[in-house]
């Protein structure tokens, strides 16, 4: 089933002196206008194609709210035709060059149409894939228009003129400000950019009829001026800028997409994180994934056996961007050199009161802060500190003085001793998100000393947890628990129900249960059911692995424990 709504997209980008991007959504059929906001912005053509003609002259649609002189169509002539690209200018901006034969005109085209046909987009093409090729006119090249656009903006892409609209161009089309003709350094990263949101079309909305969140769409879009080579030299780069910026304002939501410059931001370094720890492959799958945005990012760590899922990498990108040290840990940095000056500041200090504080502040939909807490000058001996918060869906991430960082959860227990300290939050609603404006929430942070013993931060492997409040023993393996009945507790002369640690339910339930065993001499995999009866799994290890199964899940048991259970009927599927 083909959309019916119209999205029409404007995304605002800085290179150097020159702002390229800014949205704007709006419903009528998926018309996504991609922007690029940098002394530039949108354009339509009116045309069918069949093999133009240089010297052809056409009209083109054009969006009132982005030309310059706020137009709704112009004339244009077809100026050079390359391997990949016929290339248009503006009919005024070719009499202010006196005409189509000024040589400074030719040779900036030229050189414009080298970079196209033999760098952007082969380069863009075997990443991504294709455009729509030969596409709604037929017609195996795309088209470039520059065009004088408001100031500010940079360019775009207007997807709804691909569809059989009659206000569409009915052409594969990329729109560039006319100014970066006297630019090409600008132009090549404009045309970088906004090739692949026209890849972007074809491979996820007319091949998979999904339409991409629009900040995963950014993210790719702008990864690609990095894959194309045009983050070198660092010095004076898009990348240069966009890191730029981050620093100035960290805390700006990721999934929210209101096509401003600071937008551009988050989603430059998240997607150059991503591909440092997960490969290119992680944005090429998910870009032909039938699943948008976080879900799709979700499946393929999923996919390729990673316990992390979008929340755990998102909040160690967050941990990243203040320590920024990769010799510790992998996670908690980036691996590009270029990037070391990124060491975010606190967004606030504050001192705590005994025995207790309380904090107020805003977070937006994957938007992370990072909170400096300093103790108090003096607390009485034995006294630890109780984290808890008042919404869900809101994750913290603790970092004391040396850099040791845990994830707590609400209600935990930490220990003191230090004399300040890192609490990032960050909100993390469930599935996708995507929205001009996403909605904040009022968190409350209670800091609360109390005598109450620290639960550690990690729980070592085979020790035994009970959740609060509750009897029933269970034994930790990695992120899962299993259930022991009194009788197995005694089959193991080192485990004592006594010393189960006590867990929160929040903790508790983090733990993920699970039923399969395997005897310690054999390598048949059982599953445990509460009736005391074992099942083998008589399967191969494809079918355990493509039903769902997890062989992190299975725990290693000895004989006397094997031998309590009866043996039941097999399981096959």
């Amino acid at each position: 089933m083909r959309y019916q709504a119209k999205i029409k997209l404007i995304f605002a980008f800085q290179f150097r002196n020159y702002i390229i991007f800014s949205l704007n959504k709006q419903v009528k059929k998926i018309l996504w206008v991609l922007v690029l906001i940098a002394a530039l912005s949108p354009i339509f053509d009116l045309h069918q194609v069949s093999a133009d003609i240089v010297g052809e002259r056409h009209n083109f649609y054009v969006d009132e709210k982005y030309d310059a002189f706020g137009r709704t169509s112009i004339s244009a002539t077809l100026v050079a035709a390359g391997k990949n690209a016929y290339v248009y200018i503006e009919d005024l901006v070719i009499e202010r060059y006196g005409g189509i034969n000024n040589p400074n005109l030719l040779s900036s085209v030229s050189k414009i149409v080298s970079e196209f046909d033999n760098v952007i987009y082969p380069t863009e093409t075997q990443l991504w894939g294709s455009e729509p090729n030969p596409g709604i006119d037929k017609d195996p090249r795309l088209t470039i228009l520059f065009q004088q656009l408001s100031p500010g903006t940079g360019g775009y892409t207007d997807i709804g003129n691909i569809y059989p609209d009659p206000n569409s161009n009915q052409r594969e089309m990329i729109s560039i400000a006319a100014d970066t003709l006297v630019s090409i350094a600008a132009a090549r990263v404009y045309l970088t950019h906004e090739l692949e949101h026209l890849i972007s079309a074809n491979q996820k909305i007319l091949l998979l009829n999904v339409g991409e969140n629009t900040w995963l769409d950014e993210l790719r879009a702008q990864y690609s001026i990095t894959a194309v080579g045009y983050n070198l030299p660092f010095v004076g780069s898009d990348l240069a800028a966009r890191e730029r910026d981050f620093i100035k304002n960290p805390t700006d939501s990721l999934t929210e997409w209101r096509g401003t410059n600071i937008d551009y931001a988050p989603v430059t370094l998240f997607g150059l994180y991503l591909v440092e720890h997960y490969g290119q492959a992680i944005l090429q799958d998910t870009l032909h994934s039938a699943l948008p945005g976080i879900d799709s990012i979700n499946a393929w760590l999923s996919d390729h056996g990673y316990s992390e899922r979008f929340i755990d990498v998102f909040g160690n990108w967050a941990v990243a961007n203040y320590i920024n040290q990769t010799s510790t840990d992998i996670r908690f940095g980036y691996t590009d050199l270029n990037l070391s000056d990124i060491r975010i500041a606190p967004t606030d200090v504050q001192v705590l009161n005994y025995p207790d504080s309380t904090f107020s502040f805003f977070l937006k939909p994957w938007q992370a802060e990072w909170y400096k807490f300093v103790a108090p000058s003096s607390v009485p001996v034995g006294q630890n500190l109780r984290v808890s918060w008042n919404v869900p869906n809101i994750s913290f991430i603790y970092i004391d003085n040396s850099n040791n960082v845990q994830a707590v959860y609400n209600g935990q227990i930490i220990p003191t001793g230090v004399t300040s300290f890192m609490l990032i939050p960050f909100s993390h609603p469930a599935g996708s998100s995507d929205a001009q404006s996403e909605p904040s929430i009022n968190v409350l942070l209670t800091l609360e000393y109390t005598t109450e013993p620290p639960v550690p931060a990690v729980i070592p492997d085979g020790s035994l947890i009970h959740r609060q409040g509750e009897q029933d023993i269970y034994v930790v393996e990695g992120k899962y628990k299993r259930y022991l009945s009194p009788g197995v507790i005694t089959l193991y002369g080192h485990l004592d129900s006594s010393k189960a640690i006590e867990l929160k339910p929040e903790r508790f339930d983090s733990y993920t249960s699970a039923n399969y065993i395997r005897n310690v001499n054999d390598k048949k995999v059982y599953a445990i059911w509460p009736d005391g009866t074992k099942h083998w799994l008589n399967m191969s290890a494809q079918t355990f692995s493509e039903t769902g199964r997890d062989w992190n899940a299975i725990f290693i048991i000895n004989d006397a424990e094997f031998n309590f259970y009866k043996i039941g009927t097999d399981i096959t599927k």
